[in-house]
């Protein structure tokens, strides 16, 4: 059965790399020699190797295409948008904007302004779905509701909350990412059964090109896996901690800080390839910011709830809630003003050989990711 199900494992990646590469091949040489350099040691049979050809080549397929493709199917923008309309209502402006980004992962809310400046501090990222924000439903799930059912059945059933919620915010690549993440560990704890964190991310990888092959040219797919390889090979599983349910205040501050500055690091050869230029005073506003996220979401959601139910209540607490965001937004403004980056075009090549160096690097120095 061991060796059926690693069988399997190597034909899914392997189907994500034909599936997932086939569009971005078009007009990409850089690809194309990706390619080939990665054919001989798929034939090793070796797992480590196949699977990682999966994220190698979407790595290369998009630092040599930015902009490509087409977003996500999005059926249920309409309910969405109808969900944060009260919210919106009773937190005008930006704070508003960012309470709709911090709920639902909408970010078309924002003014040009706002929108400048985050990209300009390096902090769009607040407004993106991705593993901490399930993280954080599946470890309230747990702390209300795992005392009342089986270990099988919590998981089943937290597993059907992160699918509405991916349904309800769009298949946002990021979010879709960690849900599959999220939701394969929950399986795999609640049968028994081991989950290599590695193995967990690659084949996560390979099921969504699979699934959606112009993933492969998303940038938002390209630095979700970049950044949750880095936690998972530097820093531990901190999204495990969380799911869990059994981290503290002070596990929370510290994985708001030290992987934030990891994944950081982790894009930077990404965006240096597809862009070619990096605000470094991310490193220095985001470290700040990150910890108060998991507080301003949570009061963002108690607005949201809020504003359906009753408005006066919503429009009293719309101006606590406002003003704690606006801290947020104002903080990104004073960061976009600093001149603080680094404009270092890199060919896309040495990016992907550098990510391939690390990953097989982690893999033999801890066999237990895998």
């Amino acid at each position: 059965m061991a060796s059926r199900l690693e069988g399997d494992a190597v034909g899914l990646a392997a189907a994500g790399v034909v599936s997932g590469t086939a569009l971005a091949a078009l007009g990409a040489p850089a690809l194309l020699a990706a390619l080939s350099a990665s054919a001989p040691l798929a034939l090793l049979r070796r797992r480590a190797w196949v699977l990682s050809a999966a994220l190698l080549l979407a790595f290369a397929s998009f630092a040599t295409r930015v902009g490509g493709g087409r977003s996500a199917p999005d059926p249920l923008a309409t309910l969405r948008a109808g969900l944060l309309a009260p919210l919106l209502r009773s937190v005008p402006g930006d704070s508003g904007a960012l309470a709709a980004g911090l709920t639902l992962g909408d970010d078309g809310y924002f003014s040009a302004d706002a929108r400048r400046s985050f990209r300009d501090s390096a902090t769009t990222h607040l407004v993106a779905l991705s593993g901490f924000n399930v993280a954080l439903m599946v470890g309230a799930l747990r702390r209300v509701l795992a005392r009342h059912l089986s270990p099988r059945r919590f998981a089943v059933l937290a597993c059907a909350a992160l699918l509405a919620f991916l349904c309800v915010t769009g298949f946002q690549p990021s979010l879709l990412r960690a849900s599959l993440a999220g939701g394969a560990l929950l399986l795999a704890g609640a049968w028994g059964r081991r989950a290599g964190h590695a193995r967990v991310v690659l084949l996560v990888a390979a099921a969504m090109l699979v699934a959606a092959p112009s993933f492969a040219l998303h940038l938002g797919f390209t630095l979700s896996f970049a950044a949750a390889w880095a936690l998972v090979a530097t820093v531990g599983d901190v999204e495990r901690l969380l799911i869990s349910g059994r981290a503290t205040a002070r596990d929370v501050i510290v994985s708001g800080v030290i992987p934030t500055a990891v994944a950081q690091l982790a894009v930077l050869p990404v965006l240096l390839a597809a862009v070619g230029t990096v605000p470094l005073v991310g490193f220095l506003v985001n470290p700040a910011l990150v910890p108060a996220v998991p507080a301003l979401t949570a009061a963002s959601w108690l607005q949201l709830l809020a504003s359906h139910v009753s408005p006066d209540v919503a429009t009293l607490g719309g101006a606590v809630t406002g003003a704690a965001l606006s801290f947020v937004t104002g903080a990104a403004g004073a960061a976009a003003s600093t001149p603080l980056a680094v404009t270092l075009p890199v060919p896309p090549l040495l990016v992907v050989a550098g990510y391939a160096a690390w990953f097989l690097l982690a893999v033999r120095r801890k066999p237990r990711l895998w």
